[in-house]
This record gives C-alpha cells, sequence and structure tokens, in this order.
C-alpha cells in the first residue's frame, strides 16, 4: 500500500513537473490540510500556518522542473514547508512590527482557550452539583430549564402543586448557587494557602 502511495505522488511530482494544473491542484488537495497541522505547530498562529501552506506550494510551482528527480515526494514537500516556516519565523524575529501581530494572535488565541476552558470548568461544576440534587428536584428542574415547561405545565405532569414546583425550583437554585460558591471559596483558599 505505501508503495502505490508513493508511485501515485512519484507520478503527481512527473506531471507537475510537465506543468499539469491538473496534478498541482491533486498535490494540493492530497497535501493541504496535513500541512496546515504541521505549520501550526511550527509558526503557531493560524494566518501564518496559512501563508506557509500557500508559499510552499508556490515554491513547489516555481520549483517544478526539479521535481522529476525527487525519490520521496512527502519527505520532499514537508521539507519545503519547513524552510518556509524557518524563513517566515525569522523575517518574524527581525520585523518588531510583525513580531508584534504575530503575539497579538498568540494573545488572542490562548485567550479564547482559556474561556473555553473555563466554561468546560463551569459547567462541570453545575453537573457536579446537579447530582447532588434529590431525584424529585433533578425532574422538576430538568422539566423547567432543559424543557422550558411552565409551573404549571411540570405541576400537571408530576400532580403536585405549583407552588410546591415553586419551592422546589427556588430550592435547587439557592443549592446550586451555594455549591458553586463553596467551590470558588474553597479554591480561593487553596491558591493562597
Amino acid at each position: 500500500m505505501i508503495q502505490r502511495k508513493l508511485y501515485t505522488e512519484k507520478e503527481l511530482f512527473n506531471q507537475v513537473a510537465e506543468n499539469s494544473h491538473e496534478a498541482f491542484r491533486e498535490l494540493f488537495a492530497l497535501y493541504q490540510l496535513r500541512l496546515f497541522k504541521y505549520a501550526i505547530r511550527l509558526v503557531k498562529v493560524k494566518e501564518e500556518a496559512d501563508e506557509v501552506v500557500q508559499e510552499t506550494f508556490v515554491k513547489l510551482w516555481l520549483k517544478r522542473d526539479v521535481l522529476m528527480s525527487v525519490d520521496d515526494p512527502e519527505s520532499f514537500i514537508y521539507t519545503v514547508l519547513r524552510n518556509v516556516s524557518l524563513d517566515r519565523l525569522r523575517r518574524i524575529a527581525r520585523d518588531s512590527e510583525l513580531r508584534e501581530q504575530v503575539w497579538k494572535r498568540i494573545n488572542i488565541l490562548s485567550n479564547s482557550t482559556e474561556e473555553e476552558v473555563f466554561a468546560a470548568e463551569k459547567d462541570d461544576l453545575f453537573r457536579q452539583a446537579f447530582e447532588k440534587l434529590s431525584p424529585h428536584k433533578k425532574v422538576i428542574f430538568h422539566l423547567s430549564r432543559n424543557e422550558g415547561l411552565s409551573h404549571e405545565q411540570i405541576a400537571d405532569k408530576l400532580r403536585i402543586s405549583k407552588n410546591t414546583v415553586k419551592n422546589h425550583l427556588v430550592s435547587t437554585l439557592r443549592f446550586i448557587r451555594a455549591y458553586l460558591e463553596r467551590l470558588a471559596v474553597f479554591a480561593i483558599f487553596s491558591i493562597f494557602f
């Protein structure tokens, strides 16, 4: 199977060397996503990784006359991408304005990642609090929050009074709020002590 892949890629390289736009498009489709993933690991910023991949394919097209002599197309493409990435990083290191733009993008990326982690942790804490509720309160809370039923609809469905539904929901919300506050205080206390 590996032999067939190499043969196909070698064949694509040979066709690109003969100015085949179709073969070049196929080569691009075959490698674009894999190269992007590799580039993002090298340059750390999505926009820069996009640029690196584009520049890699431009270089491949411009140097297509040497493609026929390449024995391992995949290795060759990754080497070109790595060199383009290093050139780009050197350019960024020399140009303070570019460097500042890249740092801003990295900070935006890390801030959004932190927000996603915080949201996931908050959801997890809410689930922990929810699991501590009695089965009856879980059902009432679920019907109210997840299914959007009114107090009256819940009362009819469970054959309890509307007032009981309201009391259970108030009690449940107080419990969840208190549970989350205790965890927050504990987390702050453990940071400082």
